[in-house]
């Protein structure tokens, strides 16, 4: 299903009462949370529904879908250090826990398991929230990743690198890679909020609706999935059939 809304500001808030209105039906979800551009907005708009409309959160848990291999949980750029300034530290989720990828792990290999230990004592995902990449990746699984994929390690696209937006002499001490959960795991999420928004995104929202289901587009797996929605701003949307504009 996919909501088509006016604008960025609009998407983060119809994201925003998606997310509250799942945390109030469901008390001991545990959800996948992205960082980035796109749910930074979302983020915000939530927090101020939650001073407004509290939900208890003792018995949620949260986890992030990715991290950048190299960068240890507190440094300023991290996936980690963003979501807890951002959002998951914040006064309006006290209560909450969550478990974050540490990017400076000395076994990855490890730390991908730790991961998935943390979702699997939770009861397994309740929600995955997810964005897409301008080549049609979910998380950090590029295009050519397989479907059955678990959590790993990944070799970042030229294009991936240079939407993380670090600093020249930062990104040339990091080896290029990524750690993040694998399209099986967000597969097996009981429900998948995918957000879209801007021209950049147009092509690969396009072909996720109208293309074929491939491993050359990771997203693409979501139609497989049976309760996913998307929501997207009309300028992700421009060239998507009309039969899929409007749910």
């Amino acid at each position: 299903m996919i909501c088509r809304v006016d604008d960025y500001a609009a998407l983060c808030a119809t994201a925003a009462d998606t997310i509250l209105h799942f945390l109030s039906e469901r008390p001991r979800a545990t959800i996948a949370l992205p960082a980035g551009k796109t749910p930074a907005g979302v983020y915000d708009q939530l927090r101020q529904r939650l001073r407004e409309h509290p939900v208890d959160l003792s018995h949620i848990h949260f986890v992030n879908l990715d991290e950048v291999v190299g960068l240890p949980p507190d440094h300023p750029m991290s996936f980690a250090r963003i979501l807890r300034e951002c959002f998951l530290d914040r006064a309006e989720l006290a209560g909450c826990s969550y478990r974050l990828l540490d990017g400076s792990a000395a076994d990855l290999d490890a730390e991908s398991e730790r991961h998935e230990e943390s979702i699997s004592s939770h009861g397994g995902l309740d929600l995955a929230i997810l964005g897409i990449g301008v080549n049609g990746h979910l998380a950090f699984n590029e295009p050519g990743t397989a479907f059955e994929a678990r959590t790993h390690v990944v070799a970042l696209t030229e294009a991936s690198l240079r939407g993380l937006q670090l600093p020249a002499a930062l990104r040339a001490q990091l080896p290029g890679t990524g750690i993040t959960l694998g399209l099986a795991n967000l597969l097996e999420a009981r429900h998948i909020l995918l957000l879209a928004s801007g021209r950049a995104k147009a092509h690969a929202v396009r072909e996720l609706l109208d293309g074929p289901v491939t491993e050359r587009l990771p997203a693409s797996i979501l139609r497989h999935h049976s309760n996913w929605t998307t929501i997207a701003d009309d300028a992700a949307c421009v060239w998507i059939d009309s039969e899929n504009r409007d749910t």
